[in-house]
């Protein structure tokens, strides 16, 4: 009985034996000498896209095999790091992180320890981070050459632009874009509007703002309203207003442009004259498709049905290297005739 007894404690022991050998063949999850990873990890540069070492990255590796999860947590030695005393043959998470003074990156990815072989490990900005809840906008406005007036500028195309990264909006009706989900930080803004002018070539009033004006934070929003710098006119073109010393406005006013000093003051001024043109109800003629050069200036209000008011002859003038030329009727430089 007693034989029996040990032969039977036998038996088992080989059963067991067989079941440890089998699983150790299966996953290695005994190895007794274990295994070890290695690698170099690097971040792109959300404004540059340019790749770059992250010295502490924090580097957390966890098992869920077994019983127990086994969690190892270290950190990058100038982008590089190693941990050892791993299972071979099973399966781990790796989570990376890394947070540069203005951004955060990470990765997450499943690895075996097969060898010892160094892995490349490349982070990529977290877009769930607190740093993209910035906000940047505004409300853009532009001084209308046409009518002399304040006007929002809708339609206007606005540009936002932090090393590579560049992001676009449109103005709505009111003038007012908004940028969403930005990192914090300062950024080049630019905005420009076309402005269509019948029978002349499109103005355009555009502005540049630096990174030292526009910051994008989640505080500061920098909510206002942002002018347009006097237009970029891409033809030579003048300006011609026709108003009193009280700021009242003359429309239907005719003006001439002449080559040369001239004194006519009758209908054949029309004839006479390299270009002319009629005022708008803000009392604004437009002469565009002109070469930089002087001009003189012959105009006249229609005032009652017998009353002619003639101004005397003008001057106006702008060079090669110039754009735009301005000159403003005084009524009260004007005489009857």
């Amino acid at each position: 009985m007693k034989n029996l007894h040990v032969v039977s404690i036998f038996k088992l022991f080989l059963l067991l034996l067989s079941l440890l050998t089998a699983s150790c063949k299966e996953d290695a999850f005994f190895d007794p000498v274990g295994g070890s990873i290695g690698g170099v990890v690097l971040y792109r540069d959300y404004l540059t896209n340019e790749l770059d070492t992250a010295s502490n990255a924090v580097i957390k590796i966890t098992s869920e095999h077994g019983p127990k999860t086994q969690t190892y947590e270290l950190e990058a030695n100038n982008g590089r790091f190693e941990a050892n005393f791993l299972i071979k043959g099973i399966e781990y998470i790796i989570d990376i992180s890394y947070s540069s003074n203005l951004y955060e990156y990470s990765k997450n990815t499943t690895f075996k320890v097969e060898n010892s072989n160094p892995e490349l490990y490349i982070l990529e900005v977290n877009t769930e981070s607190e740093l993209f809840r910035a906000r940047l906008s505004g409300r853009l406005i532009y001084t209308d050459i046409t009518m002399d007036q304040d006007r929002v500028a809708s339609g206007a195309m606005v540009e936002l632009t932090a090393g590579s990264k560049i992001y676009t909006a449109t103005a709505d009706s009111n003038g007012e874009f908004v940028f969403e989900n930005l990192l914090h930080g300062t950024y080049d803004l630019e905005a420009t509007l076309r402005q269509n002018i019948n029978g002349l070539f499109p103005i355009w009033y555009k502005k540049t703002w630096t990174n030292s004006e526009i910051t994008a934070n989640q505080l500061n929003s920098n909510d206002g309203k942002l002018s347009l710098d006097i237009p970029s006119i891409f033809n030579p073109m003048a300006i011609i207003k026709v108003k009193n010393s009280d700021e009242i406005r003359f429309p239907n006013a005719e003006v001439f442009l002449y080559g040369s000093a001239t004194s006519l003051k009758s209908d054949s001024l029309r004839i006479a004259s390299v270009a002319n043109g009629t005022s708008n109800e803000r009392g604004i003629v437009l002469f565009g498709n002109l070469d930089p050069a002087t001009y003189y200036i012959h105009g006249r209000v229609i005032t009652g049905e017998d009353t002619v008011t003639f101004k005397e002859i003008g001057e106006i003038s702008w060079g090669e290297n110039e754009n735009l030329a301005e000159y403003t009727f005084e009524l009260n430089q004007i005489e009857e005739k």
